[in-house]
């Protein structure tokens, strides 16, 4: 499937060289799409404590130094390699977890079913962040109240991730 998307031939990345390095911001070709995959040209990524576990190899992620990070983010879908879900995705705003790549880039490749479309009152800024925080704090609330647990330590209590728990309680 020929893609619409006229892209520049190159984009900016912040790129992890090595453990304990400094990212480094580097002009990278713009990847081109796999079957499935849907180009997002990022709009937000936040920094999560995921993000900085990637880092220190410390997160289950099966990226290799050098990559992009960022786990999660917002954007625009810009092109499109995945069928009918592609087409209906095409110009959308979108929140999105990372696929082969990471987020903190211009553009990034991602599975077009980690891109969900986000309605028109949402900012990007918010959309970056629907994913991860809100599905760690469903996830927590419900073992909790599976294992009959009445309380829950959270050491970020004053966080995002905080509000987002004690409002599921």
């Amino acid at each position: 499937m020929p893609t619409t998307f006229a892209q520049k031939e190159t984009m900016r990345a912040l790129v992890a060289t090595g453990l304990g390095k400094p990212l480094v911001l580097e002009e990278r070709p713009i990847p081109q799409l796999k079957p499935g995959e849907v180009l997002v040209k990022m709009a937000a990524s936040p920094i999560n404590p995921s993000d900085l576990a990637a880092l220190e190899e410390q997160y289950a992620v099966d990226w290799r130094f050098p990559f992009v990070p960022g786990l999660e983010g917002a954007g625009t879908v810009v092109d499109a390699r995945a069928g009918r879900m592609g087409t209906l995705v095409m110009g959308r705003k979108v929140s999105v977890f990372a696929g082969r790549q990471g987020l903190w880039a211009e553009y990034a490749p991602v599975p077009v079913d980690q891109a969900i479309p986000v309605g028109r009152r949402i900012g990007f800024e918010q959309a970056a962040m629907s994913l991860v925080n809100p599905l760690t704090a469903i996830a927590l609330v419900g073992i909790a109240r599976q294992r009959g647990v009445t309380a829950v330590v959270n050491t970020a209590a004053a966080g995002a991730l905080g509000r987002m728990i004690r409002k599921r309680a």
